[in-house]
């Protein structure tokens, strides 16, 4: 049978190594969102110094075997390893997006985020701005304003030259917890074939009628997705 600590310094060593991966790739920017970044350097460095320690004790020898049911329990710990090495990254896109409105899991229901000074309004400024007046003066979101927005195509237009919308999600723990924020877009004669799920820069002026604001495009460009592709 397999050393015990052998086996448990092999895993530490191997999770240490994933967060290591995800941390110095960016991936992790597609799991997690800003307010647990955290987590992956401290795992990784946390997981590295454990893995050390076990190493350390294999010197001593005596070491006891591991079990059928230990090999098992430790194998399962890998699984969510092998399932971001094997398996597709999955993309939060114009289907989850539809999936979670529909669902109940969009942005209806949350509460406004705290109003701070000096930064640009965005996709869930014009959200709770379309709720509250109020809202939308404190964060300058009215009729008229200048506005830039990046994201993807999450209903496309149901003819050449009509309103589409673009959405972007934001993630607060994690990509599970994503919640998506859509603008609708006006092209106002911006020729060009928007489908479904490409990346947009728009610039424009916000536009409000009973329906809420729009974004009325004076460009609209093609781009690639974001490094960090979450609000």
């Amino acid at each position: 049978m397999i050393d015990g600590r052998l086996a448990r310094t092999a895993v530490l060593a191997l999770w240490a190594a994933f967060f290591a991966y995800l941390w110095l790739t960016g991936e992790m920017t597609r799991y997690l969102g800003p307010r647990t970044y955290w987590v992956v350097p401290f795992g990784a460095f946390t997981l590295l110094a454990a893995a050390g320690i076990h190493l350390m004790t294999l010197r001593s020898g005596g070491g006891r075997k591991l079990s059928v049911g230990q090999v098992a329990s430790l194998s399962v710990l890998l699984v969510p390893i092998v399932a971001v090495v094997m398996v597709p990254r999955a993309e939060l896109g114009a289907l989850a997006a539809s999936r979670k409105a529909t669902g109940g899991v969009g942005a209806a229901g949350y509460s406004a985020p705290p109003v701070t000074s000096g930064a640009e309004p965005s996709f869930i400024d014009v959200h709770f701005a379309n709720e509250s007046a109020e809202y939308g003066a404190k964060r300058g979101v009215v009729d008229g304003r200048p506005m830039e927005l990046v994201g993807f195509v999450s209903q496309p237009s149901a003819t050449p030259g009509t309103t589409f919308e673009l959405s972007r999600f934001y993630v607060s723990c994690c990509a599970a917890d994503a919640i998506p924020y859509s603008v609708m877009i006006d092209p106002a004669g911006v020729e060009g074939d928007f489908p479904v799920d490409t990346w947009l820069s728009v610039s424009g002026t916000l536009r409000q009628d009973t329906q809420g604001f729009t974004l009325e495009a004076q460009r609209i460009r093609e781009v690639d997705e974001p490094q960090d592709p979450y609000l």
